[in-house]
């Protein structure tokens, strides 16, 4: 089994398991979705969900997509997995919430998932 992460916000990833799928803005707005490798989610969490008191940490069989994912290099040379469509929540394999540290960073630990 591949595994690749999204995180969200917990709100989020409610409305998505109830329609079946998730679809963020990222989606309509740059034609695909943003994953992440187990190494760059804390790297991801602390760059653009410091709003979120906790986060919700999708980890997806990349198997089981349906939609094409492409791991793309991004302007300072880190490779990201990229969904090219709507992800299909039957490919979430484990959901798993995470809350920011007293100091206001978010620590990832897959192995801890």
């Amino acid at each position: 089994m591949s595994l690749i992460y999204i995180l969200c916000a917990p709100a989020v990833y409610e409305a998505a398991g109830r329609a079946g799928e998730y679809a963020p803005d990222s989606l309509a707005l740059e034609g695909f979705i943003h994953a992440s490798p187990a190494n760059q989610l804390t790297r991801v969490a602390n760059k653009y969900y410091q709003a979120n008191e906790s986060l919700c940490v999708l980890t997806i069989d990349e198997n089981k997509v349906s939609v094409p994912v492409k791991w793309e290099t991004i302007s300072n040379g880190d490779v990201y997995p990229h969904l090219y469509g709507p992800l299909n929540m039957d490919a979430v394999v484990h959901v798993h919430s995470v809350q920011r540290a007293a100091d206001g960073t978010y620590a990832i630990q897959v192995d801890e998932l």
